[in-house]
């Protein structure tokens, strides 16, 4: 099981390739560290709402639950811009598509300290999978440290 932060309450899967995003930086690739976001409900089909604060919540497609999957409130070390918080707007690939499969990367430090929890991140990814392009498509790359 990977690690994930203390609000996420739904399940992940691992991803079972490495899969290479064009990232706003450079390339990168997903590795063991990336994990696919899935529902209670074993779903992994989501509508995803971003904020430049930046938050995520996922929508599953299939029960209509929801999941905080990423918001820096929760993380010691960071802060989001605030005019921008709870300013949630549902993503949308190029070809309009609003459906995704959901790759979570909570980033933590490769030598945490004793007393960190699982809120220490120090990097955020949220890449999504556009299923009609099937182009894997970057939403956040947050520094969380």
């Amino acid at each position: 099981m990977h690690k994930h932060p203390s609000h996420y309450k739904g399940l992940t899967r691992p991803i079972d390739t490495t899969i290479t995003v064009d990232g706003r930086f450079n390339p990168y690739e997903l590795d063991q560290d990336y994990v696919y976001v899935v529902c209670a409900c074993q779903h992994d089909k989501f509508r995803v709402l971003v904020s430049g604060y930046p938050e995520v919540k996922v929508i599953c497609t299939k029960c209509e639950k929801e999941y905080l999957v990423y918001d820096v409130d929760y993380y010691p070390t960071t802060c989001g811009y605030d005019p921008e918080k709870g300013n949630l707007k549902m993503f949308k690939s190029e070809s309009g598509n609003e459906i995704f499969q959901v790759i979570a990367g909570w980033l933590y430090p490769e030598e945490p300290e004793e007393d960190e929890d699982e809120n220490c991140l120090d990097w955020f990814i949220l890449v999504v999978k556009d299923p009609e392009s099937g182009e894997y498509i970057e939403v956040v790359n947050d520094e969380s440290a």
